[in-house]
């Protein structure tokens, strides 16, 4: 068997390796809950652009307002066919959602 010298070592060991285990843990938990937060807050960031896209909406055309936007123009090749890039649109105010609209 160990002399009683021996096992107070291993027993100290032992408390020194549950301590480091211990605080492992609550740093492990504590990442843990930061990274969850920080998931809610870029799902919720992620729903907002998506309900303020216009991608994400009904499949029929928003209506064209000629204020705000800039729309690209089919152009006729030689052979008088033409590009279809006609329906490409893009919107000079459209708002995106910050992290601070979310938080």
């Amino acid at each position: 068997m160990h002399p009683e010298p021996e096992r107070f070592c291993k027993v100290l060991e032992l408390q020194h390796t549950l301590v480091d285990l211990s605080k492992r843990v609550d740093t492990v938990r504590e990442e843990n809950a930061n990274l969850r937060t920080a998931n809610q807050i870029l799902g919720q960031y992620i729903e907002k652009l998506m309900a303020t896209s216009s991608i994400f909406q009904s499949s029929s055309p928003p209506p064209v307002s000629h204020q705000s936007h800039v729309s690209m123009t089919s152009s006729t090749h030689m052979d008088g066919s033409d590009s279809a890039i006609g329906g490409f649109q893009y919107e000079e105010s459209s708002e995106l959602a910050s992290e601070d609209d979310i938080a």
